[in-house]
């Protein structure tokens, strides 16, 4: 039996909306159908959500605080009907050079030991280069969505661009020869 396939997903950005360094629960709102794009994915993928949060080794808040945003955004998802089914995080800055750290790839390699799932053939789905890198890292199929404003510069070229997560959710799709809802 072959391993199922994912979508990989950032957070902040992708699911929600990222005021930067979200870490209380009550800041956390979904993005404008996002939970609607996950709910087209379920059936055909395990959705994980792989998210840098380099705001613990900066000291501004601790593992606590990301596992009560973590909780939350669940709870906002499950409110209507969509969900995931991991989330893996990574505490470190970018100068702390882990490969960890998105665009390295080990949340998605701990993903493939823990779940099952197939990299080669996968999509990641994020809103900065470093999710397309890591993307393309594992031989995953990426989509860019709009870029936040201080986003640095671009160090890959996604295989899609869409505007929001539904949006990619139908791009996957229709890449995929699955049906594509209205």
């Amino acid at each position: 039996m072959s391993a199922k396939r994912a979508v990989f997903l950032d957070r902040d950005g992708t699911i929600n909306f990222d005021p930067g360094y979200i870490h209380k629960p009550e800041d956390v709102h979904l993005l404008d159908a996002a939970a609607a794009g996950l709910r087209l994915l379920r059936p055909h993928f395990t959705l994980i959500v792989v998210s840098n949060q380099s705001g613990i080794s900066r000291g501004l808040y601790t593992h606590e605080d990301v596992r009560l945003v973590n909780e939350r955004l669940l709870e906002l998802l499950a409110a209507e009907g969509a969900g995931v089914d991991a989330i893996y995080y990574s505490p470190y800055k970018t100068a702390d050079n882990m490969p960890c750290r998105k665009p390295g790839t080990g949340m998605f390699l701990q993903a493939e030991r823990e779940l099952g799932v197939a990299l080669a053939g996968s999509w990641m789905v994020g809103d900065r280069s470093t999710d397309i890198e890591a993307g393309c890292a594992i031989g995953a199929r990426t989509i860019l969505l709009p870029l936040p404003p201080d986003a640095p510069e671009m160090n890959a070229e996604p295989h899609f661009r869409a505007l929001s997560l539904f949006e990619a959710a139908r791009i996957i799709l229709r890449e995929e020869g699955l049906p594509v809802p209205e």
